[in-house]
């Protein structure tokens, strides 16, 4: 397959970033078994795998707090910092997967780290060259994992393996200039006149988010509005609409928003700032699902999850899609992306 690359018209970033602190790696998931819960995944003080349960009625209570220091009686864990998670409903159970540091020093492994261990198959020896992973699902038996990983000749490529993990990953491509550092977000579903797919959004050395699907030869551009440098990214489908979330640049005064970007054909996007969502702590990952309601035309409403900026705890805040259907109408007339006020 091949995917064509959309130049960006934007004013280049400042690519230059200081070293990585640690990462506060999230994914989360509806409880399968309450309807009324959620499940949120993270990596704790010890390096160990982490989870906690919240009900929905909860949301904004503390999930955890990343000011907390590791237990001495606790072993290190293994899970490499900085690095992402990844929780997905697959093959009836809910899985989740991770970076792992391996034996040699540098070397990183992706791993099915819950229920139970496996390593997956990404290659002989499996080993991956940065520290990002997004996976997605149709919930039931197809899934993918995304990873990005730094090539001789080629510098950095995006790399899929069909879950469970079994068969050898393959190379999406997608001619880009990659943030060597960017994290991945991922989403299964299908966009207006298209088959189901998985798509994956990366960052490029500019700062601007890109999506591609796996198999269906489509990929795009947000051109309205860069991310943070390593900006994280979470993806998922309303409907049969893809909803793109990250971070805006640090202001002045440090601080960055909540964006979000929606599309149905990868063509057009709108784009908003989300004032009224907390602001985010540089170093989180940024976790979201599909809070189904009557709402929205029965469309219902986003959960994300992120470490707050200033207090360093790990909370839930519900994105009630003000003005969802508004942006829909406008991407859906096609032409340039589309950016509204923030809210």
């Amino acid at each position: 397959m091949s995917h064509s690359h959309k130049a960006a018209s934007k004013k280049k970033q400042q690519t230059s970033s200081p070293a990585l602190p640690p990462m506060a790696a999230v994914a989360s998931l509806p409880n399968p078994i309450s309807l009324d819960a959620y499940l949120v995944f993270y990596n704790d003080m010890n390096q160990q795998l982490g989870v906690v349960q919240q009900f929905k009625s909860d949301l904004g209570q503390p999930l955890f707090n990343f000011n907390s220091q590791a237990t001495p009686d606790v072993p290190t864990g293994e899970i490499a910092n900085p690095s992402a998670i990844s929780a997905v409903i697959f093959d009836s159970m809910i899985n989740v997967y991770g970076v792992l540091n391996g034996t040699t020093k540098g070397d990183l492994l992706l791993c099915k780290v819950s229920p139970g261990f496996a390593l997956l198959n990404i290659g002989d020896p499996p080993l991956a060259t940065t520290n990002s992973i997004a996976a997605c699902s149709d919930g039931k038996q197809t899934g993918s994992l995304f990873y990005l990983v730094e090539t001789a000749d080629r510098g950095y490529r995006i790399r899929v393996i069909t879950l469970p993990g079994i068969s050898t990953s393959q190379e999406i491509q997608f001619s880009l200039q990659f943030n060597p550092t960017s994290y991945l977000g991922a989403a299964y579903g299908s966009l207006p006149g298209q088959p189901a797919d998985a798509y994956v959004a990366v960052q490029d050395i500019d700062g601007y988010i890109h999506v591609v699907s796996q198999h269906s030869g489509l990929s795009g551009q947000i051109e309205d509005g860069a991310g943070l440098q390593n900006t994280p990214i979470a993806c998922l489908f309303i409907g049969t609409s893809l909803i793109i979330y990250f971070f805006s640049p640090a202001s002045t005064s440090g601080i960055s928003k909540l964006c979000r970007a929606i599309t149905v054909d990868l063509n057009s996007f709108s784009f908003r700032t989300i004032s009224e969502a907390p602001n985010p702590n540089g170093y989180t990952q940024l976790a979201a699902f599909s809070n189904p309601s009557s709402a929205n035309a029965g469309l219902g409403s986003v959960i994300l999850t992120y470490v707050q900026n200033g207090s360093n705890v790990l909370v839930s805040w519900q994105d009630s899609l003000s003005g969802f259907q508004e942006e829909l109408a406008k991407v859906s007339e096609g032409g340039d992306d589309v950016e509204l006020e923030d809210y």
